[in-house]
């Protein structure tokens, strides 16, 4: 009698999502996970969140009024009138940044992968700054809780250089740069690009800076529109 051999493929591991929140705690084990399990929807759903609650205070409790300074008294009438559209404009806008930002940054990564012989599939760079968007979110939380507590300018940053600086001055691009949570999120981009693209250090750090720095600029434009 002879017995059929039965071929058992073994059990493979369930890979583990990275955590979104652990990516403040433990940066290398989420970046790890997310080269092997890259994850998109809850964590931009979640992060959009906290932009949408950083939106909803700034919008409702900002004098827009104040911000545009002194206008004709016919101009005025008009302000008055749309201060609701701007209040409604500015809440909607921040629901898009995580999504259009993170877009971004993982076209360029994405771009600066295929110069360097970079390994990394366009939703893992995108799952890299969607996490890392985090810090964003919360350090724009913070700077609001501190505004709202002190009766601060709104358009000023109070966790860096920038409050030292007029706005509107034209160094104010270089010295946005220099700023907690900004600093904070550039040192993890550069630890995702080295663990999930499997960058050089200085292909990382080059890479990172020109986002960084890209995203200060067009932060500096938008302050003067």
């Amino acid at each position: 009698m002879s017995e059929a051999v039965h071929n058992i493929d073994p059990v493979q591991p369930e890979k583990k999502k990275p955590s979104l929140f652990k990516i403040i705690t433990s940066p290398a084990e989420q970046f790890s996970r997310m080269k092997e399990n890259p994850t998109v929807a809850l964590p931009l759903l979640i992060v959009t969140a906290v932009f949408a609650v950083f939106g909803g205070i700034f919008a409702y409790t900002t004098d827009f009024q104040t911000l545009i300074g002194d206008v004709p008294a016919d101009e005025a009438v008009f302000i008055e009138a749309a201060e609701g559209i701007m209040r409604l404009t500015t809440f909607i806008s921040m629901l898009f940044i995580p999504v259009i930002g993170s877009l971004f940054a993982a076209f360029v990564m994405w771009i600066a992968a295929k110069i360097t012989a970079g390994e990394a599939t366009f939703k893992q760079l995108f799952s890299l700054n969607v996490f890392v968007n985090l810090l964003t979110g919360i350090g724009l939380l913070v700077n609001l809780l501190i505004i709202l507590a002190f009766g601060l300018d709104p358009l000023q940053t109070y966790t860096g250089l920038t409050v030292f600086f007029d706005p509107l001055d034209q160094v104010f691009p270089l010295v946005a740069m220099f700023e907690v949570f900004g600093i904070w999120l550039l040192i993890l981009t550069v630890i995702g690009l080295r663990i999930v693209v499997s960058m050089s250090p200085a292909a990382a750090w080059i890479t990172a800076l020109i986002i960084y720095a890209g995203g200060s600029f067009i932060a500096y434009l938008s302050a003067g529109l």
